[in-house]
């Protein structure tokens, strides 16, 4: 019973970060001057689609776990990749060519972390 407890709060801090994603992106979308409206506004509202599913597989992949230390590390997997969704969105979402740049150079940051927490992941697995 004891082990419920965690993923509620996972659960919940991983809505609440989405959620206010999800407000802010909305503000900040309908705020700016519209860029190439059609092709873009389908590319932005494609990528939120797959955000939110993305959140809902995580979370219900997270339920089914059973182990402590394979939970903790999937919510960092988790936790990186949303990162790296989120700086994707934001070069999509940027009119400044610099502010665009550096949200390119950070989308390499997750990219570099996953691969070894996936080696992490197998060694607690198969070790």
């Amino acid at each position: 019973m004891k082990s419920l407890h965690l993923p509620w709060r996972v659960l919940s801090l991983i809505l609440i970060l989405v959620v206010t994603f999800l407000i802010l992106f909305i503000v900040l979308y309908f705020r700016l001057e519209p860029l190439q409206a059609p092709i873009y506004l389908i590319d932005t509202i494609t990528f939120v689609v797959c955000l939110v599913v993305f959140v809902v597989w995580g979370v219900s992949l997270l339920y089914r776990m059973q182990e402590k230390k394979i939970r903790v590390i999937f919510v960092w997997m988790f936790l990186i990749c949303l990162v790296w969704l989120f700086s994707a969105l934001l070069k999509r979402l940027t009119q400044e060519e610099w502010l665009e740049r550096y949200a390119w150079y950070f989308s390499y940051g997750p990219m570099l972390f996953l691969p070894s927490l996936w080696v992490v992941l197998v060694l607690v697995c198969f070790f």
